[in-house]
């Protein structure tokens, strides 16, 4: 099957765009900067500021990863690699960009590709798991589907049995290994030194100490929906702490959909549609998703981009084959 073209990759993402400016024309904007010009600057301040302890605690998340893979990273270094990574990620579709942190790892001389991949995949995938049981959690809370409260517990338990019970059998029974033998017979011999430090990495993360990363990730989560929640304080927003989560957890989601640039758009579709639900007027939604932009994409964007900038070396792309 033939690849897209950049032409039309950039077609697709353009949906996101188009989507906004429909939400543009169809708001009162005029109401909506009325709004954030008589928004609390003290609670936009303290909205900026607790960036620096929601990233620390992901970088810390991070660290744990990497120290079960014997990859000795300082914390100092974990918290400018997590913050460089964040400005790729926030320029690339679905923020795959954040895989960078490997690059780094590899490019400071702390470990290959395939040594590093286990650790920044991991990561990844603990905020996803944060992201969609409180998504889930969402669906009785805005009533979205018949039998909602059903759905979501019956889903939320097969997730947590599906999970348990294939780390168990990953993890008792070599199956990376026996997967990984079968990859490498396909590939060329140059990436079977990576594949094999990538299924040995992948097995020494599968223990009781992932119960202590998904304790940083609850934590590094919890600062992030105070912050959710003074971005609505500062706006007025009628919306209580729990809604406001559930709102923009399912928002960041629909946002990794590769179909525009930084979840302009869809991100905002889904914040109106649903503060809707909870009776929160289209102007205060849309005032509510600018000041989200502002803080989250914006500033997290200059402050990620200072960590990036410095860095004594910067990848040139994402071609290394970790050796």
């Amino acid at each position: 099957m033939n690849r897209p073209s950049l032409k039309h990759r950039y077609l697709i993402r353009s949906i996101g765009i188009v989507l906004l400016v429909v939400i543009l024309l169809r708001v009162d904007l005029e109401d909506t900067w009325r709004q954030l010009q008589n928004c609390h600057p003290a609670a936009v301040v303290l909205a900026v500021f607790l960036i620096l302890p929601q990233v620390a605690l992901r970088a810390c998340r991070w660290r744990g990863l990497m120290a079960r893979l014997a990859i000795r990273c300082s914390w100092p270094q974990s918290l400018r690699f997590y913050f460089a990574g964040i400005f790729i990620g926030l320029v690339t579709p679905g923020r795959l960009g954040e895989l960078a942190k490997g690059v780094f790892l590899k490019q400071h001389g702390m470990a290959s590709i395939g040594r590093s991949l286990p650790s920044v995949l991991a990561d990844r995938i603990l905020d996803l798991l944060a992201l969609v049981g409180l998504a889930l959690l969402a669906l009785p809370h805005f009533d979205l589907m018949p039998h909602a409260g059903r759905v979501s517990a019956l889903v939320l338990g097969l997730m947590a049995l599906i999970i348990a019970l294939g780390l168990k059998w990953l993890k008792a029974t070599n199956q990376l290994g026996v997967i990984g033998a079968r990859i490498r017979n396909r590939l060329n011999n140059t990436w079977s030194g990576s594949l094999d430090e990538f299924v040995a990495g992948s097995r020494a993360l599968i223990t009781p100490g992932l119960v202590a990363s998904l304790g940083w990730t609850l934590a590094g989560y919890a600062v992030f929906f105070i912050q959710t929640h003074i971005i609505g304080y500062a706006l007025g927003l009628p919306a209580d702490f729990m809604t406001i989560a559930m709102v923009v957890s399912i928002s960041i989601l629909v946002g990794f959909i590769p179909i525009t640039f930084a979840g302009l758009g869809t991100r905002d579709a889904v914040l109106i549609f649903l503060f809707g639900q909870a009776g929160v007027s289209a102007t205060a939604a849309l005032g509510f998703a600018i000041l989200y932009i502002f803080v989250n994409v914006i500033c997290l964007g200059v402050i990620s981009s200072v960590f990036w900038f410095f860095l004594p070396q910067r990848p040139a792309g994402f071609n290394d084959q970790g050796k």
